[in-house]
């Protein structure tokens, strides 16, 4: 990574999603699965410590396993009825007021202060922050916090929210390392909200501080569609000429989640396998390789089979449903002058949206991107892409204030 030019700010970004949140702390992104599951009492967790391992002690006299290992949980029959109670409450704005939605909020801010803080030791970079040391009212260290919700619910949802980030804070947080009591102060004048639709724009037409570039290619193609794909939604938004969102939406019908919905009747028809469900597909395919055990009842047979073509059909069948969508909604893309493509589930469909614009609308055939670009001195990701644009905008702002201070001063 290329050297950070540093101050006190610490500036965090927070694009809250469905399967988990991408998250950026000083130019350092990382991400962090929303699965959650309560180990209170579960002594035994502490003493197998693999990658990933996050032990949120949150809540008084609670533990809870947050991210990679609790996802890898989850798999396991003693855990799987209380997910599928909660997966039924996890749609759109009730998602943020959930008790688990704020322990893995708080648990994306503690480890955003502990990675920061551990980059600091490694890169030697001064001044250094301590996550070993409180940050209070009065530290030299300033956290700053930018969130990003769905365009629909972004307000509603952060002021949802915002009473549980703004205060004191004291927790303690468990990885496959260390243990790290945290202690410090989110001011409310230091938190703001910002819709994701909008980030993953933004990050493409600014610096890495979140200054724009008036002269980007990009604003030279508005209106512009911008497609989201997230895990349980995918946003649908056009962004004007001046910037506004309009016909914005955040659509159920075509996320990852109702393709892996398909695939998991699929292998229960086909593979006898009733007891895979929705939220354990992106394990099978990150930790199995896609493979699985099918079972054929009536010869007693079992065989290795790799569901990923399954997942491949599913998602281009769903591709090509999305594309008709949009058409149908936007005027047959005859106002649209450039697509931009972000989110996990939107680099799933980018190839297939982008074979059909270059073959039945020339007039954008150079114009579908992909939200992909440098930051830093190395290329992000699409699913990284409004995080990113998050923490550029919350830069910008910072910057901004700085300014009109030292104006007053003066």
């Amino acid at each position: 990574m290329a050297k950070i030019q540093q101050n006190y700010d610490i500036v965090i970004s927070v694009d809250a999603g469905y399967n988990g949140s991408k998250v950026t702390v000083n130019g350092v992104c990382f991400e962090i699965p929303s699965d959650i599951v309560e180990i209170t009492g579960k002594s035994n967790f502490g003493d197998i410590r693999k990658d990933g391992f996050i032990c949120m002690k949150y809540l008084e006299g609670q533990s809870h396993l947050v991210g990679e290992q609790a996802r890898t949980l989850l798999t396991e029959k003693e855990y799987k009825s209380s997910q599928a109670a909660k997966q039924q409450m996890l749609e759109s704005y009730d998602k943020f007021t959930m008790k688990e939605s704020e322990i893995h909020l708080m648990t994306c801010v503690g480890m955003a202060l502990i990675k920061w803080s551990e980059y600091c030791e490694e890169n030697g970079i001064t001044p250094k922050f301590d996550i070993s040391k409180p940050v209070t009212e009065d530290s030299l260290f300033n956290i700053y916090i930018i969130l990003g919700f769905p365009h629909d619910v972004y307000k509603k949802a952060y002021q949802a929210v915002k009473p549980t980030v703004v205060g004191q804070h004291n927790f303690r947080i468990e990885t496959e390392e260390n243990d790290y009591d945290l202690n410090f102060v989110i001011k409310s004048q230091n938190i703001m909200t910002f819709s994701q639709a909008l980030a993953a724009f933004m990050g493409l037409v600014t610096d890495d501080n979140g200054k724009i570039d008036y002269d980007s290619e990009y604003f030279k193609h508005l209106p512009t569609l911008v497609i989201d794909g997230g895990q349980k939604t995918v946003g649908i938004y056009v962004i004007t000429a001046t910037l506004q969102i309009e016909l914005a939406e955040s659509n159920t019908i075509f996320a990852m989640n109702n393709v892996y919905e398909k695939v998991v009747q699929t292998i229960k028809d086909d593979c006898g396998r009733n007891d895979i469900e929705i939220y354990n597909i992106a394990e099978i395919l990150k930790n199995n390789d896609g493979e699985i055990v099918s079972y054929n009842k009536d010869t007693d047979q079992t065989e290795v089979i790799d569901i990923k073509p399954i997942v491949n059909q599913f998602t281009d069948e769903t591709c090509e449903q999305l594309i008709e969508y949009i058409k149908e909604k936007y005027n047959n893309l005859l106002d649209i002058k450039q697509i931009v493509v972000a989110g996990g589930t939107g680099a799933a469909y980018y190839e297939g949206i982008s074979k059909y614009i270059k073959g039945h609308r020339s007039n954008l055939a150079d114009h579908v991107i992909l939200a992909q670009y440098k930051f830093m001195g190395k290329m992000i990701s699409p699913v990284q892409a409004i995080s990113v644009g998050l923490y550029k905008v919350l830069k910008n702002q910072i910057e901004v204030q700085k300014k009109e201070a030292n104006r007053e001063e003066k």
